[in-house]
Formats: C-alpha cells, sequence, structure tokens
C-alpha cells in the first residue's frame, strides 16, 4: 500500500537504498526522529537489483538482469506492491479480453522523493510520531503502465482533467447548463465541480486503463 515501499537513490558507484534504521546505530542524526532515522545503504541491494530491473526476470538465463538507468543523484521511487498489483492487473486483462482496468489516484512518474506524512490535516515528516501519522506518496503511473505492457496488456495513461473531457464531460455539461430547468445557482455549482476536477486536481490525478 501507500507508503510501505522502499526508496532507492542514486550516487556513485551505485544504487543505494534509503531505508530505516534505528537512530542509536549510526553517527549521523540530522535526519533522525524519535528513535529512527532514514539511512542510505552502503551498497546496491538485492531488493533493488529485482525491482529496478529493466526487462523480465529470467531466472534461467543465469546473468543479472539490467538495472534501469539513472543520473547521479537522481531519486528513482519504488513502489513494490504497485508494480505487482499492475503485473496482475496485466495477466488478467491478457488472459481475458472482454475484460478491462482502470486505476484513478494521484500520481507522478516516480523521479522524486514524493513520501510525506499527514496528520491533523497538516503535512509532517514521515518519522514524526509513528504510528499517529498517514504515509503516502504519489503513485507512479510510468512504471505500473511497462509492468502492465511485460504482461502483454495494452495500457494508457492520461490525466484525469484530459480524460474526464475525452468522454464529452464538457457537453455534458454545457447541455444541462444550457437547460431552463437549471438555475443560476445549480449552473454555478456544476462549473465549480467541473473546474475542480478538471483543473488542478484534474492535473494531479492520473488515470491508467489496461
Amino acid at each position: 500500500g501507500k507508503g510501505s515501499k522502499p526508496k532507492d537513490q542514486m550516487y556513485q558507484p551505485g544504487l543505494k537504498e534509503l531505508g530505516l534504521d534505528d537512530a542509536s546505530s549510526t553517527t549521523t542524526d540530522s535526519e533522525a526522529q524519535g528513535n529512527l532515522v532514514m539511512k542510505l545503504s552502503n551498497s546496491t541491494t538485492p531488493a533493488a537489483r529485482v525491482l529496478l530491473r529493466k526487462d523480465k526476470v529470467n531466472s534461467s538465463s543465469g546473468e543479472d538482469p539490467a538495472l534501469i538507468d539513472g543520473e547521479e543523484g537522481q531519486v528513482l521511487e519504488i513502489q513494490p506492491t504497485a508494480l505487482s498489483l499492475a503485473q496482475d492487473l496485466g495477466r488478467r486483462v491478457t488472459s481475458n479480453p472482454s475484460s478491462l482496468a482502470l486505476v484513478i489516484d494521484y500520481g507522478s512518474n516516480g523521479s522524486a522523493d514524493t513520501t510525506r506524512g499527514y496528520r491533523g490535516h497538516s503535512q509532517v515528516g514521515v518519522l514524526d510520531r509513528p504510528g499517529e501519522t498517514d504515509v503516502t506518496l504519489d503513485v507512479d503511473f510510468d512504471a505500473m503502465k511497462r509492468e502492465a505492457e511485460r504482461e502483454g496488456a495494452k495500457c494508457f495513461v492520461e490525466e484525469q482533467g484530459k480524460w474526464l473531457m475525452s468522454l464529452g464531460m464538457g457537453q455534458r455539461i454545457q447541455s444541462v447548463i444550457s437547460d431552463d430547468r437549471t438555475t443560476d445557482e445549480q449552473a454555478e455549482r456544476i462549473v465549480g465541480a467541473m473546474e475542480m476536477v478538471c483543473g488542478e486536481m484534474g492535473k494531479m490525478f492520473k488515470v491508467m486503463c489496461v
């Protein structure tokens, strides 16, 4: 689920995974909150080698899979649960051509650290008061699309606002507010709702169809 993924950061000489550690075990406590601290691994971890592969793992090849390219200092946010879900959706849709899947959530492309904590409707540190803070992040729709396509499915990803307008939302709303039975107050509410779901929120939220 959201907030349950490792985060990997690209530094020379290779990928380093950023994970939780006991603050007492490290000499660098600038990011420590309570007894926890975020700490980089000393080398590329087995988890990173699996999650950052370019192609499907071929266990019989005996070769290490090529990893996703990255630049020095680049942050790669990896979401194992989302990738597993995309693989499952891809297999299900491919095996049943009459089916489809629709995923809608706020998202990004996985090239930045979007992990953040919320408590009491305010943003706080992700390690602040563990168990009392909601930890969330943006869904990496590019990665989900890639995993579903590896299973043979056809996918597209679009901003929510553009997707809704492509379905005829604009024409439908124009028809409703032009109706003589629609009051001015109702028309204002309808237009306001459209601007909300197709404006800034429409850019933040993404839609993936499998």
